[in-house]
């Protein structure tokens, strides 16, 4: 079988594949890869507006580990892609769970994206938007755990969930 030299458009890893076959699968980031645009794009002829469509589709799917990748991808090529790491911040944030909360680390994504706009009031509704869904659906994942398993503990971890909640909260706030 014969292979070519590609890049992973999730990851931007150097890869092999194998020609003649449509979809492979990333040994780094276990993303599924369209061959073809793999090799083109170790050619360097990356498709930032496929990669930008595919991290919206996924974030929208809630496949948050692929739109994190793919927002990546774009933030590499620029740091201040507004839409990219507004995606990211989205991806994080849905991502977090009661034991590893991401919330925080999705507010500073969103207020760089906030930054990066230069005063655009719709990307700051946007960011605010995003922050206030996610800090929600945290909330409720946490008042729901504690509802469940009611101790002492719990108690403890539920207000720190909400002092979280609370901050993301006030951030949103600040971007209106």
């Amino acid at each position: 079988m014969e292979f070519k030299a590609a890049k992973c458009p999730s990851c931007g890893g150097d890869i092999q594949l194998p020609i003649g076959v449509e979809r492979a699968k990333c040994m780094y980031c276990g993303s599924d890869v369209d061959v073809e645009r793999a090799v083109t794009a170790a050619r360097g002829q990356v498709n930032l507006d496929n990669i930008r469509e595919l991290a919206r589709d996924a974030v929208d799917a809630g496949n948050n580990e692929e739109a994190i990748n793919r927002a990546n991808v774009l933030l590499e090529h620029n740091p201040k892609d507004v839409e990219a790491l507004l995606i990211k911040a989205e991806a994080v944030g849905f991502s977090s769970t009661l034991a590893s909360p991401r919330i925080l680390e999705m507010a500073q994504i969103a207020t760089k994206a906030v930054e990066s706009s230069q005063s655009d009031e719709s990307i700051s509704k946007k960011a605010s938007d995003i922050l206030l869904s996610v800090g929600t659906a945290f909330y409720n994942l946490g008042r729901n755990h504690l509802m469940q398993f009611s101790t002492y503990d719990t108690w403890g971890r539920y207000i720190t969930w909400s002092v979280y909640v609370s901050n993301v909260y006030r951030t949103a706030k600040d971007f209106l």
